[in-house]
C-alpha cells in the first residue's frame, strides 16, 4: 500500500502507526504488514537474533532488555546462539538494550511491535556501541517499493490531518530530541526560490527581526545583545520548525516553504552581524516545545512560537487578539513584560514572545536565553533536537 493514495482523514495517531509499519529497515523485519489501532493493545511476539555487525554472524549467549511505553521492563536471555522469542508481548513502542560478553552494548530506541509476529537482527560491534531509533534507522536506510521514507511519511501526515497532536509525541529518546529541518527552501521577494541550512537560515532571520544595530539598543553590552538575540534564534527556529513540519505557511505545490517577508519572517541574506551569525551558531537545533512524560516515552509537541516587536507591559491571550482566530492556545497566554525597553509603543499583535521586552531582559541581567524564552512560552521548555 502507498502512504501517498490514503485519502481518509484517520485518526492521527493510527495513521501514523500505519505509516511507519509500512516501512522496514535491515534491524527491524516485520514478519507480516498486519497492522492494529494504535490505541488498542493485543498479544503478538517476537523473534529474532543478536548479529555481529562486523561479520554478519549470530553472537553467542546475549541478554535482551525491552522496555515499553509504560516503563515496564523485562529481560530475556537468548540460546548459545544468539537467538530469541519473546511470547505475550503487547503491541507498541519499545527500547530494546542487547549485551553480550566481549561486545559493547547496543541500544534500538522506539521500535515498534506490530500484531501478527514481529522479527529483528539486533547489530552489536566489538569497537564500539551500536545507538539507533526507529526513525533515525528509516531516515537514513529509507524504505523499499511504494513505501515512504519517513521525511515522506511526515508530508503526507501534514496533507491529511489537521490534528494538533505532536508528529513526534512517541519519538523516545533518554531526552527529548524533536527533529529540526537541516534546510530549508525561501521563496525571496525577487522570486528565486532558495534551498539553505536551517541555521544560515536562523541567522539572517535574527540579523533582520532582531537587529543588532538598531538604535533602540543602544547602552547594552555585546553579551546583553548577544543573550536577547540567542532567544530570538531559538524562537525562530521554533516557528520555522513548527512550520516545516505541522502547518506550512505556503502551500507544498509551491515548491517552497517561507517567504522572505513578514509573512513568514523576514530573510535577508545580504545582511550578516557578526552577533547574529553567532546567536544561531550558539543556539543551533533549539527550539521551544512542550515536554512531557519521562526518559524513553517523551510527548514532545512543537509550538507555533509567534512574536512581534514591543508591548506596553504585558503580551495578551492569543484568544483576544484580532490578528488571531480566537481559540485559545495553553502556551500563547498573556504574560508580564516589565523591562520592554519601549514601554510606551505597541508595534504587533501582542501575543507570544516579545522582542523589546527580551532585550529588556538582557539588559536587566537575565544570562540565559532559554529563560527568556520559557517566560514568554506558557509550559514550554527549550529542548535540543537533531536535524532531519
Amino acid at each position: 500500500m502507498n502512504i501517498k493514495k490514503l485519502a481518509k482523514p484517520f485518526r492521527f495517531s493510527a495513521l501514523l502507526m500505519l505509516a511507519l509499519c509500512l516501512i522496514f529497515s535491515q534491524s527491524a523485519i516485520f514478519a507480516n504488514n498486519e497492522v492494529i489501532n494504535y490505541g488498542k493493545k493485543v498479544t503478538t511476539y517476537a523473534n529474532g537474533s543478536v548479529v555481529d555487525i562486523s561479520t554478519g554472524q549470530n553472537c553467542g549467549i546475549a541478554t535482551i532488555t525491552y522496555i515499553s511505553e509504560e516503563g515496564i521492563s523485562k529481560s530475556v536471555t537468548t540460546d548459545k546462539n544468539g537467538e530469541f522469542k519473546i511470547g505475550k508481548l503487547e503491541t507498541g513502542f519499545y527500547s530494546w538494550y542487547v549485551e553480550c560478553d566481549g561486545y559493547y552494548k547496543g541500544s534500538y530506541l522506539s521500535y515498534p511491535v506490530i500484531s501478527g509476529g514481529n522479527i529483528y537482527a539486533f547489530e552489536i560491534s566489538k569497537d564500539n556501541e551500536v545507538n539507533r531509533t526507529w526513525e533515525q534507522q528509516v531516515a537514513t536506510e529509507g524504505a523499499p517499493g511504494d513505501s515512504c521514507s519517513f521525511s515522506e511519511v511526515v508530508e503526507n501526515l501534514n496533507k491529511l490531518s489537521n490534528s494538533s497532536i505532536s508528529l513526534f509525541s512517541i519519538y523516545n529518546t533518554a531526552a527529548p530530541t524533536p527533529y529540526v529541518p537541516t534546510s530549508v527552501t525561501v521563496k525571496k521577494t525577487s522570486g528565486a526560490v532558495v534551498t539553505v541550512s536551517l541555521e544560515d537560515y536562523i541567522a539572517h532571520v535574527v540579523c533582520r527581526e532582531m537587529n543588532p544595530a538598531q538604535n533602540i539598543y543602544n547602552g547594552m553590552s555585546d553579551s546583553q545583545k548577544l543573550v536577547a538575540l540567542k532567544a530570538q534564534a531559538i524562537v525562530a527556529r521554533g516557528y520555522a520548525t513548527y512550520h516545516y513540519y505541522v502547518s506550512r505557511r505556503h502551500s507544498s505545490s509551491t515548491g517552497y516553504y517561507f517567504c522572505d517577508t513578514t509573512h513568514c519572517q523576514v530573510y535577508d541574506p545580504t545582511y550578516s552581524p557578526v552577533l547574529a551569525i553567532q546567536a544561531a551558531n550558539e543556539t543551533a537545533k533549539q527550539i521551544p516545545a512542550i515536554v512531557s512524560g519521562s526518559p524513553y516515552n517523551w510527548n514532545i509537541d512543537y509550538i507555533d512560537a509567534v512574536f512581534f516587536a514591543s508591548c506596553p507591559g504585558s503580551t495578551i491571550n492569543v484568544e483576544d487578539s484580532p490578528a488571531f482566530g480566537g481559540t485559545p492556545i495553553s502556551y500563547l497566554k498573556g504574560v508580564s513584560c516589565p523591562y520592554d525597553i519601549r514601554p510606551t509603543l505597541t508595534s504587533g499583535h501582542r501575543v507570544g514572545f516579545c522582542q523589546d521586552g527580551a532585550a529588556g531582559y538582557a539588559k536587566n541581567g537575565t544570562t540565559y536565553a532559554s529563560d527568556i524564552v520559557t517566560h514568554y512560552y506558557t509550559g514550554v521548555s527549550v529542548v535540543t533536537g537533531q536535524y532531519n
